[in-house]
């Protein structure tokens, strides 16, 4: 679906329809963001840490060379180049469409037990102070006797 939505911005001849052709693309980035996660989470090994990082410098060295590509483009200033630039990013996303399916399948993990987790916000009852709960100066005045 990426490379569908990356391709169909060649078709963009007014704003309403890249606002369209964005709105599409839009849930596919979040579903990529998504799947990383689990990627990481179930390919990673014991080190997934250093498989997301590994990820993530391919990413980079792709958006490297989509700058560089984008560079040239906007060099040439032409709506060939552009187009060609476009779909470029589109096969982009086809090739690692094909480079996952060499991921072996896996078993669904199962959910991990959550735990109570605590908020900044959180409250508990007695926790807001009030006048009586608050403690008393040791450097209020009080009455001596002499």
């Amino acid at each position: 679906m990426r490379s569908d939505a990356a391709a169909a911005f060649v078709l963009v001849q007014s704003f309403a329809v890249f606002v369209l052709i964005a709105t599409v693309d839009r849930p596919a980035v979040s579903a990529r963001n998504a799947a990383r996660g689990a990627l990481v989470a179930r390919v990673g090994g014991d080190r997934p840490a250093l498989f997301g990082a590994r990820l993530r410098n391919f990413n980079n060295l792709g958006v490297i060379l989509g700058t560089l590509g984008a560079a040239f483009a906007l060099q040439a200033g032409s709506r060939a180049a552009h187009t060609v630039l476009v779909l470029a990013n589109a096969a982009s996303f086809v090739l690692c469409a094909l480079l996952h399916l060499r991921v072996p399948d896996h078993e669904v993990l199962p959910r991990p037990v959550r735990q109570r987790r605590w908020t900044a916000s959180r409250r508990t009852a007695g926790w807001w102070p009030t006048a009586a709960s608050a403690p008393t100066s040791r450097w209020s005045p009080t009455p001596t006797t002499s």
